[in-house]
């Protein structure tokens, strides 16, 4: 294994306590009678860790802003924003729709905002 070789396996190998870290925080988080699943994926080409959360069809908006905010409070404390060695994006889709996708640095949303699919 060449050292290129081996400096890259080291690097999978820390993205993936990371990612494991961010996705059971994600699951504890989203632990709720709303969602239906929570699903992770590590794009290494974008060098991203993408993590979906399905809710059911009824699911008021005000609810799923309220675990967005959660989400994103502690996903930038455990990923902090350009300290982090990947980069990560949450997708919300209800009724097999994206109606929210968020991102480090993305600003809170008012839990009055109502979410449609885009």
């Amino acid at each position: 294994m060449s050292k290129r070789q081996s400096k890259q396996k080291q690097r999978q190998v820390g993205h993936i306590s990371l990612e494991e870290a961010a996705y059971s925080e994600t699951k504890a988080i989203a632990a709720r009678p709303f969602v239906l699943a929570v699903e992770s994926h590590f794009a290494g080409y974008f060098n991203e860790l993408g993590l979906t959360i399905k809710v059911n069809d009824t699911a008021p908006s005000s609810d799923i802003i309220k675990l967005r905010n959660e989400l994103q409070e502690k996903l930038e404390e455990l990923l902090p924003s350009g300290t982090a060695p990947f980069s990560w994006q949450v997708i919300f889709i209800r009724t097999n729709k994206i109606i929210e996708t968020l991102f480090p640095g993305d600003a809170p949303r008012e839990e009055t905002d109502e979410l449609k699919a885009v």
